[in-house]
């Protein structure tokens, strides 16, 4: 996305005042102050245990915040962007996910090992799904299916990497095979979703106007979905540990 434009004065940074936004960590919080820095723009937000300073526009471009639609003053509060008297609006879970990359896998009956290890595995010797494989960059996100329907979503924690086959497909694999797997962090879905068509395989790109519109569907039954997406690594593996702790 295109970086949140720089305010030309500290009085329009005020615009942000009374906003709410929302931290991964920390949950909702309303700014209640913006100052010019010694290092730049600062906003302080008050959260439900304490208050922290975040550096604008960086807090923004870089995922840590992101406005609640509709929350604090009526206005959309905006940034006055100073070569053309301009404005934009502080952006939304689902710009800030801009450039993210969506896909869906069929794990088939490798669905609970394969949730279990925290992988996806494909075969050297399938040259399709070993090319796709090998684009696949950390920060995709993945709608996990499994024989019940969509019942995970997950994010690649790093790029694929070369492996031999897993313990639990040896039996398909020849002296010496090997794969490329990549390494996830999922969380379980509350309840599985039915696909809305059949899967064409274990591999397929989805759109992202079609994968936001499922984020909120999966978000109505599984919140933290929301929180896991908006994560960096260290805290996509925090979140998952703690909803895992919970799984009977």
């Amino acid at each position: 996305m295109n970086d949140p434009p720089k305010p030309d004065s500290e009085a329009s940074l005020k615009t942000f005042l009374g906003r709410e936004v929302r931290h991964a960590k920390y949950g909702v919080g309303v700014v209640t102050e913006c100052c010019d820095g010694a290092k730049g723009y600062v906003l302080r937000v008050r959260f439900s245990d304490a208050s922290r300073e975040f550096a604008y526009p960086e807090a923004f471009r870089m995922g840590f915040l992101t406005a609640v639609r509709g929350g604090g003053n009526a206005s959309e509060p905006s940034a006055a962007d100073p070569r053309g008297g301009r404005s934009e609006k502080l952006p939304t879970e689902a710009e800030n996910r801009r450039g993210t990359r969506f896909f869906l896998v069929d794990h088939g009956a490798f669905y609970g090992k394969e949730i279990l290890h925290g992988i996806l595995f494909v075969p050297k010797s399938d040259p399709v799904l070993s090319t796709a494989v090998r684009e696949i960059r950390a920060g995709d996100v993945f709608f996990q299916i499994s024989p019940m329907g969509l019942s995970a979503v997950g994010k690649a924690i790093r790029p694929c990497r070369a492996t031999p086959y897993p313990a639990w497909r040896y039996a398909e694999a020849s002296v010496g095979a090997k794969g490329y797997a990549v390494d996830l962090q999922s969380v379980l879905l509350a309840a599985p979703l039915a696909p809305s068509k059949p899967l064409s395989g274990y591999l397929t790109r989805v759109d992202p106007n079609v994968a936001e519109r499922l984020i909120g569907r999966i978000a109505e039954s599984t919140p933290s979905v929301s929180d896991f997406l908006r994560s960096g690594a260290g805290e996509t593996r925090r979140i998952t540990q703690e909803f895992h702790k919970e799984i009977p």
